[in-house]
């Protein structure tokens, strides 16, 4: 169960700012999905199954939750659809924009935001092509930690974006089937104007 969360008793480590990790593919997978079914780009890893039914995101507070649980999702994830990255993805939240929709888990599971973020509220400060992550006392360590299990399971810098670059020919195809479904894509300029747009999303979120 979620209960209402005052913006105002958050022990921030920075202001106004929640922390996220997730796999970069889901993030790009969870995207595209509201994009082509809504035409905004949000995104919602979760739905809350225990009464709201609200589309939510769980995040916290500090930054060294969210290192914790990047390695922890790196050691758990099986590699899955190779269209999709395995890279962990760590994502800061402008929660200023939420300040009415945060809830706290009575199960102990955290800070949820109960709507769809919008990616203009998300910045990506660690993914394929991103290192943003403060080297502090409080982080420096669990930072080498994920860095290490990165190179342990031989997971490669490498993303939709990526793909696209190095010619893959295929790749534009495949973000259209997962767009619209195996046989729903008819290579339409009007799917492809979606794609094209969000191609340039993922640019701006995924890229310096």
């Amino acid at each position: 169960m979620l209960m209402k969360l005052d913006y105002a008793s958050i022990d921030w480590e920075k202001p106004g700012k929640l922390y996220r990790a997730d796999n970069q593919g889901w993030f790009e997978h969870q995207v595209l999905r509201d994009f082509v079914e809504s035409g905004v780009p949000t995104y919602w890893p979760l739905k809350d199954v225990h009464g709201s039914g609200k589309k939510i995101t769980a995040c916290g507070a500090t930054l060294f939750e969210a290192l914790l649980f990047a390695k922890y999702r790196l050691d758990r994830t099986e590699r899955g659809d190779e269209s999709f990255s395995r890279f962990p993805m760590i994502m800061e939240i402008d929660a200023q924009a939420y300040r009415d929709e945060l809830y706290l888990s009575t199960r102990g599971e955290g800070i949820f935001i109960g709507v769809p973020v919008h990616v203009d509220d998300i910045s990506i400060i660690f993914g394929t092509h991103i290192d943003e992550l403060p080297r502090n006392k409080s982080n420096v360590i669990q930072i080498q930690l994920l860095e290490d299990g990165i190179l342990q399971n031989n997971i490669l810098r490498e993303d939709l974006l990526s793909m696209l670059e190095n010619g893959d020919k295929k790749a534009f195809q495949r973000i259209g089937q997962f767009a619209f479904g195996l046989f729903g894509y008819k290579d339409a300029p009007e799917q492809n104007e979606v794609i094209e747009r969000y191609i340039q999303i993922l640019r701006d979120k995924l890229r310096n």
